[in-house]
C-alpha cells in the first residue's frame, strides 16, 4: 500500500513541486487548490511522468461549506502527510486594504489551517498511522498562522 500524501494549494509553486516531488517518490496524491483544470494538468503529469494517481479535491479554502465538503470527502482517508502549502497575504496600510480580502486572509490561513489540522488530527485516531504535518509560513502571513500551530502543539518554541 502505498503513502498518501495530501497538499493543498497544489496548483502552482511550492505545492506542484511538492507534487512532483512526492509522485516520484511513489506516494499517492490527494491535491487540493481552487483551479480544477491546474490540477487536471498536473495530475496527468504525474501520472505519465511516475505512474501516479493523484484523487483531485477543488475548493476554496475561504468558503465555510467548501471546507465543510473537503473534510467530508476525505473522511475515512489514510493521510501519512499533510502539506498545508495554501495561503495568501493581503499587504498595505490597514485602512487602505480591502476589509473582505483580509477577512478572505484569515479564513484561509488560520481557519482553513485549523480544519486541516483538526481533519489530519482525527484521520489520525481512525487509522492509526503516523502523521507528519509542513506549513509553509511566509513573512507575508500574519502571526497568528504562527501562534495557531504552536498553541496546537504542531510546533514547538524555540527560546
Amino acid at each position: 500500500a502505498h503513502k498518501t500524501v495530501w497538499i493543498t494549494g497544489a496548483s502552482s509553486g511550492i505545492g506542484q513541486e511538492f507534487a512532483r516531488r512526492y509522485a516520484k517518490l511513489g506516494f499517492r496524491l490527494i491535491l487540493t487548490a481552487r483551479r480544477k483544470d491546474r490540477l487536471e494538468t498536473l495530475a496527468a503529469e504525474l501520472l505519465v511522468k511516475y505512474n501516479t494517481v493523484s484523487r483531485i479535491l477543488t475548493a476554496d479554502l475561504a468558503q465555510e461549506a467548501e471546507l465543510d465538503r473537503l473534510c467530508a470527502a476525505l473522511d475515512g482517508e489514510r493521510i501519512d502527510l499533510f502539506i498545508n502549502n495554501a495561503g495568501f497575504g493581503v499587504c498595505g496600510r490597514f485602512l487602505e486594504t480591502d476589509a473582505e480580502r483580509e477577512l478572505s486572509m484569515a479564513k484561509v490561513n488560520v481557519l482553513a489551517l485549523h480544519r486541516g489540522l483538526n481533519q489530519d488530527h482525527h484521520q489520525q485516531g481512525k487509522q492509526g498511522g503516523q502523521k507528519l504535518f509542513f506549513d509553509q509560513i511566509s513573512p507575508t502571513l500574519p502571526m497568528v498562522r504562527l501562534l495557531v500551530l504552536l498553541f496546537m502543539g504542531y510546533i514547538a518554541p524555540s527560546f
